[in-house]
This record gives structure tokens, C-alpha cells and sequence, in this order.
């Protein structure tokens, strides 16, 4: 489906290739779309529009049916026809409150439409629309769900245990590095935060309290300092004066400033010595250790898997191993999948 006012042009061989293979009769479709009539603007009519655009503008269920055929295995000249009139359809829904004009299905296309889309939708919705199993069909291999297969789940942990992290400094938060605690400013932002939810452990529909950010961020805007005095003010009551509280309001609503704070005060010529765990200014773009002295205890320092967390052996040039001989067999397979999925995709 492409809109009748917009074109992508792409020179790229696998797509070309797939639309040669397609067959003659899938050509842009042209018909002709009502216009509605001259009216008098007033505030009974953009009432009007708005109410139409609201109950007559909705194109989810029609690209969803969509979607279904597209996911029904083997497309058929019937379910081109189906494909062709719901793209169609999604055109005219479109434009519905700008036109006041649908076309109505005879009975016979709605029979023939419904039995191509009374199917449950694809697999991937599971991801894109938040969907439980019960709402999907089983995996296939239609497209989007071929893609999908180019990414298997994969449980990334994060090991503590590894000494490559550094000593935290809470300093390197800080746009003013002399920065002390003030308490109108925590006070004022422990009372504006403390009744939100913030303590999730997910982030499922943290999108929705962005209102709600912007407005705590205004709010204490309103206490006579700017905006970046305010956020480091808050990094030393809660990094240094109070440790313990919990942090997902100041993140949400700073985490910008402070991303930029940490940018300042990163020399992008440093790295973090992976035995000592101290930052050092490399003297060379591939130094990896701040001194000789690390660099040769690393001979001698335990190493643990990335992926399990299990002690591996580091004797001679195996010291470079990030995992453990199980793990790494496994990532080679998983690699070895994505590859093979790739051409298969780029071949079919």
C-alpha cells in the first residue's frame, strides 16, 4: 500500500528482484474519491468534522485484516482481490473527515473479505501490539515473521562480579563538581515525585506519565535556580546524602541532563583499565591497560563468562575469552542461524 501523494524509489537488487517475481496484475490502483461539499465553517460543522473523524477515520482494523491475509500462507488471486480492496478501503477511511464519503461493501465482497480475515493476527504481534499468545496464530514463516527468526530471544545478564566496572564516583553526575546539598530543592522534589509510581520494576506505560514528567520538571522551575543547578543539587542528596532512596523519578525526568553532565566530564581520550578498574587517558587509540603492571596481571586474573557468569580459563592467549567453552559453542550456533537466515531471506 503506498499513499497516493508519496513514492519511495530504492535501486536495491533483492527488492527489485521480489517485485519481478510478483505477478502483472499488481499495478498502483486508481479510483475516483468523493469530495465534500462547500460548507460554512462553523462551530456546528467542525463539530461535525471532529465526530467523523473520530468514529469514521479508524484504520487499524482494516490494515490488521490486511495483515492477516498476508500471514494466511500462499496468496491466491482471490486474497490479492481482498488485499486490493481493503487497501482501498484504507484510502477512503482516510480520508473520511476531509471527504464525508465511504463506499459500503456489497454483501458478496463482505462475505468473501470475512472469510479471509476472520483468522487471528500475526505472530509478531505479540511484540508490536502487546498481544498474549491467545490472541495470535502460531508462528509461520510470512514475512515479518521470518525477519523475527533472525533474532532469537537471547537472556543477557549482567555479572557484578566482574571487575571492570570502576568505583562509582557520583562526582561525574555533576555539572558543577563543587555542587552541595540543598534542601528546598530536595524537599520539593521528594514531595512532587513521592506520589507517583516510579518504583515499577518494568517500564510498561511509562510513556503515558510524560505529561506528568514535563510538569514536575516546570514545577520545580518555579524554586529561584536554574535547571542545572536544580539537577545537581538532586545528585548529592540522592547519590551521596541519601543512598538508599529510590532513583526512577530523578532518572525519568533529568536522565538527559545528567547524560549530558557525564558527557562533559568523560574525556573521550580515556578508557576504564579492565584489572584495575581506574580510568586512564590512553596514550594510544588500541591501549587497553592504564599500566604494564595490569597489563601482565592479567595473565593471572580470574575471568568469568559473560553469558553464565562461570570462572573460565585464561592461560596464554586464551586470556582474550569473554566466555566460558559452553556458552561460546552455543553463541557460534546462534551466529551460524542468523547468517543462514539472512541468505535464505535475501535468496527467496
Amino acid at each position: 500500500m503506498v499513499d497516493g501523494d508519496k513514492l519511495l524509489l530504492v535501486d536495491n537488487k533483492t527488492i527489485i528482484n521480489a517485485v519481478k517475481r510478483v505477478n502483472g496484475d499488481v499495478v498502483p490502483l486508481y479510483y475516483y474519491m468523493a469530495k465534500a461539499g462547500a460548507t460554512e465553517i462553523t462551530p456546528d460543522h467542525i463539530y461535525d468534522g471532529l465526530v467523523a473523524a473520530y468514529t469514521g477515520g479508524n484504520i487499524g482494523e482494516i490494515s490488521n485484516a490486511i495483515t492477516k491475509i498476508w500471514n494466511s500462507g500462499e496468496i491466491d488471486e482471490e486474497k490479492m482481490k481482498v488485499i486490493k480492496w481493503l487497501c482501498m478501503e484504507t484510502n477512503f477511511t482516510v480520508d473520511y473527515a476531509k471527504t464525508l464519503y465511504k463506499p459500503e461493501e456489497p454483501d458478496w465482497v463482505h462475505d468473501i473479505i470475512t472469510r479471509h480475515t476472520k483468522s487471528k493476527v500475526p505472530a509478531f504481534f505479540k511484540y508490536a501490539k502487546d498481544k498474549d499468545d491467545k490472541q495470535i496464530e502460531p508462528l509461520n514463516d510470512s514475512t515479518v515473521n521470518r525477519i523475527y527468526k533472525l533474532f532469537p530471544p537471547k537472556r543477557y545478564r549482567l555479572n557484578f562480579k566482574l571487575n571492570i566496572k570502576g568505583i562509582f564516583n557520583y562526582k561525574m553526575l555533576l555539572h558543577n563538581s563543587h555542587a552541595t546539598l540543598n534542601e528546598d530543592i530536595a524537599e520539593k522534589f521528594v514531595k512532587l515525585t513521592s506520589s507517583l509510581n516510579f518504583n515499577q520494576t518494568g517500564t510498561e506505560g511509562l510513556s503515558n506519565y510524560h505529561a506528568v514528567f514535563d510538569a514536575v520538571r516546570e514545577e520545580m522551575l518555579e524554586l529561584p535556580y536554574t535547571e542545572q543547578e536544580i539537577v545537581d543539587a538532586l545528585v548529592v542528596y540522592l547519590f551521596s546524602e541519601k543512598r538508599n532512596s529510590k532513583k526512577r523519578a530523578f532518572w525519568t525526568i533529568y536522565g538527559d541532563v545528567v547524560y549530558q553532565n557525564l558527557r562533559h566530564n568523560i574525556d573521550e581520550n580515556s578508557a576504564v583499565c579492565p584489572t584495575c578498574g581506574q580510568r586512564f587517558i590512553k596514550a594510544r587509540k588500541d591501549q587497553t591497560y592504564c599500566c604494564t603492571a595490569c597489563r601482565q596481571a592479567t595473565k593471572k586474573k580470574r575471568s568469568f563468562c559473560i553469558d553464565c557468569g562461570k570462572e573460565i580459563s585464561t592461560k596464554g592467549k586464551a586470556n582474550r575469552k569473554v566466555r566460558c567453552d559452553e556458552c561460546a559453542k552455543k553463541r557460534k550456533a546462534e551466529l551460524q542461524h542468523v547468517r543462514y537466515m539472512a541468505k535464505k531471506l535475501s535468496t527467496s
